[in-house]
């Protein structure tokens, strides 16, 4: 590691010092002189002979150009010494180490040295033109008088410091308004105060202002930060440096599963970087040096929420497709929790806590499987959680229909199964992805959207129709869902791991998938929770199996049939009739799965498009459920400030996504402008972000990736 250290040193100054040299030869050809070596002088006689300001003149140009030439034959010099250093180096390095790890330590000096002479060009270029000379050849005529002073600068430094901040953290935000529809909804009898209803108007995105610092958490920070810096440097990998074929091979199951070594690398021997270090972390955690933040809750609803955290009688939950907080009394919310939880099809009451049991079990499936080598100690390690809890369940009330239910989701945050389910997703998600009726995104269906007109107008008998899998979730069945999921890994190319292996943890996530509500615990008997990581690709494979019934055994054959989740969009052409009776055959395929019907000859919403259809072209808008209270984050709350400014924009590029006509777009842009404002965004930030985002154009929002359109926009 020393060599390498010397040969990457010595790569770095000898394309520093052959730099230099061209440089100056280039200064020479061109007869120009560097700002360092122009000799100046002031003659402080007063007035003076033009004749003699020319004759010193000229005497100083010629006295620069010989300190040029001499500095040139020491550049070139020095690196002929340089270059015999480095070939020494280079025989000693094929001699001492293996050939494999001599090429890589070479080459990854070599293309360091690379990307500083691609930096040292673009600086040298700039000293080149700043450096060209006033005349034809001659350097500017010196003025005689007194000696030149140096301009006072017109405002102090610190002042223009302090300004320039003010102005880069305000010009963005502006004091936010209270709107009744970002109010709570209140189904409880509980009688909220002004306070209240300001605080939970906020949103359950915004976060308050910490109250004191964790010293403990920023020191784990400041730890992470400078591990990340000398991880950096250690192991020499420039971003610029990474080949095609690099970039084009797949990432490792290890970099798919984001295991992270918590090896720590040496102090470097850089020492700007350690003094950098050093300096951030003295400078953080002194406590005199901390500025303390303005709180951005009111004493009012400081109070407030200390109220609401202790009050026993309410829960407090969030609005489903809408972002709303809801109250509600704790008695009605536990009843309907444990009246989806008691459902003897879906779930199993327990006596007492199983997830010792599941850790143990997982713990044998993964020495199985290591010993077989169908994975590694590594991943086995980190699937293995020895200290798994209880998942938690809770619910989502859906204000949209009667009776106010609510949509039971699992948390599998820290749970026995969490990494055994983010294992086998790594390989259900990409099957999942092959099937010809998978959606990807909002993105995927417009594109086809696009596609489905090209060759000309829609028949007048086109009907726009949406189904809806009912509570697909837990009415999966798991015969279905696994044996979809067999059919799936025994077409993949690759068969590591095996079929088995994966197939085994997919029922262990299924069969051992506990939850706790209140005292009382539970275990999903019936398909698959709203949680686990696995949950969403493994309902995708089960719905594909019925997808592909769907399109070849049905009375008559879709034109389309697209699915996202448990969304199928369709253009039907085959009569409204037809259209009933073929319902009626998708709801026979399968006794638990339900498919409920919506159509349209005008207009349909699907995902977040609106979707119309005059003389058969379609065109597409923005669609918001009316529930959505546009809960944008607040300009106040304590998130990172790039975090904040980043929304206006990225709400831009979906209308200019999404939106097909031009009208429809400014309007859009006017309506989300004045929600934007609501939440506290300045209106002429808003304005240079809408304009930042439309000077893509549509075609190019749907076919770049959203990295490459970032960077583009930002040259």
């Amino acid at each position: 590691m020393k060599q390498a250290y010397l040969i990457r040193n010595l790569w770095t100054k000898k394309v520093r010092m052959h730099h230099h040299h061209n440089l100056l030869e280039e200064y020479l050809t061109k007869n120009l002189i560097p700002k360092g070596l122009k000799l100046k002088f002031n003659l402080a006689i007063g007035s003076t002979d033009q004749k003699l300001l020319q004759d010193c003149q000229q005497h100083l140009t010629v006295a620069s150009t010989g300190i040029l030439k001499e500095i040139i034959k020491f550049t070139e010099a020095k690196a002929a010494i340089l270059t015999a250093d480095l070939n020494r180096e280079r025989q000693n390095l094929f001699q001492k180490e293996e050939r494999s790890m001599a090429v890589s330590i070479w080459q990854s000096a070599k293309q360091r040295a690379a990307n500083i002479q691609t930096f040292l060009e673009r600086k040298h270029l700039k000293k080149l033109k700043r450096d060209q000379m006033t005349t034809e050849g001659e350097p500017a005529q010196p003025v005689p008088g007194n000696p030149t002073k140096k301009r006072k600068r017109r405002f102090d430094r610190s002042l223009r410091r302090v300004r320039k901040k003010r102005k880069s953290t305000n010009n963005f935000c502006i004091k936010p308004t209270v709107n009744n529809k970002h109010e709570p909804i209140n189904l409880s009898q509980h009688s909220c105060s002004e306070s209240e209803i300001s605080l939970l108007s906020k949103g359950p995105s915004f976060c308050p202002t910490p109250k004191d610092v964790n010293w403990m958490k920023l020191r784990d920070d400041l730890n992470s930060f400078a591990r990340r810096l000398r991880l950096h440097v250690y192991f020499n990998k420039d971003s610029n440096s990474v080949s095609e074929a690099e970039e084009t091979t797949l990432p490792s199951l290890h970099q798919q599963l984001k295991i992270t070594s918590k090896w720590q690398p040496p102090k470097s021997k850089d020492p700007a970087l350690e003094n950098f270090i050093s300096a951030v972390c003295e400078d953080l955690l002194d406590p005199k040096a901390t500025r303390k933040v303005k709180d951005n809750l009111s004493k009012e609803e400081r109070l407030a929420l200390n109220k609401l955290k202790h009050n026993s009688e309410i829960a407090i939950a969030t609005q489903d497709k809408g972002g709303k907080f809801v109250l509600m009394d704790t008695s009605e919310y536990k009843d309907k929790m444990l009246s989806q939880l008691g459902n003897s099809l879906h779930y199993s009451n327990l006596a007492a806590d199983p997830t010792s049991d599941h850790c143990k079990l997982i713990s044998r499936w993964a020495e199985k499987w290591v010993h077989r080598g169908d994975i590694d100690e590594k991943v086995a390690n980190w699937i293995v959680n020895p200290n798994g809890k209880a998942g938690k369940a809770f619910g989502r009330v859906k204000t949209h229909k009667e009776g106010n239910p609510l949509r039971l989701i699992t948390s599998g945050r820290g749970t026995a199964i969490e990494n055994l389910s983010a294992f086998t997703d790594v390989f259900l998600k990409p099957l999942a992805m092959e099937s010809p009726y998978y959606l990807r995104d909002t993105t995927d269906f417009l594109n086809r959207l696009i596609k489905l007109t090209e060759t000309g107008p829609l028949p007048q008998s086109a009907i726009l129709v949406s189904w809806d899998v009912a509570a697909m979730f837990p009415n999966i069945d798991n015969n279905l869902g696994l044996e979809s999921v067999r059919k799936a890994l025994e077409s993949r190319e690759d068969s590591k791991p095996s079929t088995e292996c994966i197939l085994e943890a997919v029922k262990i996530c299924l069969k051992n998938n506990n939850s706790f509500f209140e005292e009382n615990h539970f275990l999903q008997i019936h398909g698959t929770a709203m949680g686990p990581k696995n949950a969403c690709s493994y309902a995708d494979i089960a719905m594909g199996n019925l997808d592909k019934i769907a399109n070849t055994e049905g009375p008559y054959k879709p034109n389309n049939w697209w699915r996202f989740r448990d969304d199928i969009f369709e253009v039907w052409t085959h009569g409204e009739e037809a259209l009933h009776e073929y319902t009626d055959f998708i709801n026979s395929i399968y006794p638990t799965i339900k498919f409920v019907l919506r159509h349209s000859k005008k207009q349909l919403e699907f995902l977040d498009v609106n979707i119309q259809l005059n003389n058969g072209l379609i065109s597409t808008d923005v669609y918001s459920k009316p529930t959505d209270g546009h809960l944008y984050l607040l300009t106040t709350s304590a998130h990172p400030k790039s975090n904040l400014k980043s929304i206006p924009y990225s709400i831009a590029l979906r209308l200019k996504r999404i939106c097909s006509d031009d009208q429809n777009l400014a309007k859009k842009f006017s309506e989300y402008k004045d929600y934007l404002i609501e939440r506290g965004y300045a209106p002429g930030y808003i304005q240079e972000q809408f304009d930042k985002a439309n000077k893509f154009s549509r075609n190019e929002l749907l076919t770049s990736r959203k990295t490459k359109l970032s960077r583009e926009n930002s040259r």
